[in-house]
């Protein structure tokens, strides 16, 4: 009888129990998020949002094992939003930046187990926004993004990664099959993966899902597709150790796009493409996402493509529409991440 994702036993020569991640045995932690932070702890990083001014460098804060408003975090290092957000079981990362036309190269992070203002990391190989983020326990990685100033059609095929639990500046890591903007990001403990975005030179959206292997260096390789061309999703969306999670948001090729409530979900240890989960209640082109073992939960923006305060969750390894789950900051485009993430 074939392996499944999810199987565990315990390896009597090393003495610990092992999870099957669909490829190979990989331990079990003994830390969890629980220990850290007395539960998953998500993170939504900035804004573009122009009023007022001080929400643009505002982090809120939520757990995801219960419902309700976000809180206060801190701030990050700078006034900006369009960022990519990841991070270990300790430290959350976000990098990169838009704002009123400037872009940016900075890397913060913070400590899940306090709040507090964000600290300065390093910063990227360029200025870049809309750049996907994953990560495992070990590396943050970001996946494309744009480098132009006034249109995600700039997108850049680069891979780029750091080790999180040190300081300074991202290293090239290889490149994308396509040069992409606005991608949807997930991870595995062993996997980082992108899903459609806003393509070059074509200048249209894409619904290909393609993957790395996070502990090597390399180009991305060909997963499956999506149902739909989308863009404007926002890393990172959902995902547990099995199963990557997404919100579509703005599908079909321009101009004639369309913005749905659509969610999908594909397995993450084999290849192929994504199929329905469910729909969350507003159809919004700017969805970001922070998880647990367990949930997904959203911070999903108005549907006319504005501020939005609605947070939403639904049951990873089930099927089924969004269930609301509180409020959040009003704010537009944050990047999302957590201590209890698919990575770890």
């Amino acid at each position: 009888m074939a392996l499944r994702a999810g199987a565990i036993r315990f390896n009597t020569d090393s003495s610990q129990m092992e999870i099957y991640d669909g490829n190979q045995w990989t331990g079990i932690l003994s830390t969890s998020s629980e220990l850290q932070t007395g539960g998953t702890r998500g993170v939504f990083w900035n804004t573009i949002s122009p009023n007022p001014s001080a929400e643009r460098k505002q982090i809120d804060t939520i757990q995801i094992n219960s419902t309700g408003n976000s809180t206060d975090f801190g701030d990050s290092t700078m006034e900006t939003g369009i960022r990519g957000a990841c991070g270990s079981r300790t430290r959350g990362i976000c990098g990169g930046g838009y704002n009123s036309h400037p872009t940016a190269d900075t890397i913060d992070f913070i400590t899940y187990s306090s709040t507090g203002n964000a600290t300065d990391f390093g910063n990227l190989l360029g200025q870049y926004y809309s750049n996907g983020a994953a990560s495992s326990e070990t590396r943050g990685l970001w996946l494309g993004g744009t480098t132009n100033a006034t249109s995600v059609s700039g997108g850049q095929d680069v891979i780029q990664y750091v080790t999180i639990a040190s300081t300074g500046n991202a290293i090239d890591f290889g490149n994308m099959i396509s040069a992409i903007s606005t991608c949807a990001t997930f991870n595995s403990p062993t996997r980082a993966f992108a899903a459609g975005g806003y393509q070059v030179p074509a200048n249209s959206r894409t619904n290909t899902i393609q993957y790395v292997t996070t502990s090597t260096l390399g180009n991305s390789a060909d997963f499956g597709d999506l149902s739909s061309v989308c863009g404007f999703n926002q890393s990172m969306q959902g995902c547990n150790a099995v199963r990557a999670v997404m919100a579509l948001g703005n599908v079909a090729a321009a101009p004639a796009t369309q913005t749905v409530n659509t969610v999908e979900f594909f397995t993450m240890a084999t290849l192929g493409n994504s199929v329905d989960f469910g729909d969350v209640t507003t159809a919004s082109e700017f969805l970001t996402a922070a998880s647990s073992p367990t949930r997904c939960v959203w911070h999903i923006n108005a549907s006319g493509g504005g501020d939005g305060d609605k947070l939403e969750y639904v049951q990873i390894m089930t099927t089924g529409n969004g269930i609301d789950f509180g409020d959040c900051t009003e704010r537009m485009r944050t990047a999302g991440c957590s201590n209890g993430h698919g990575g770890l």
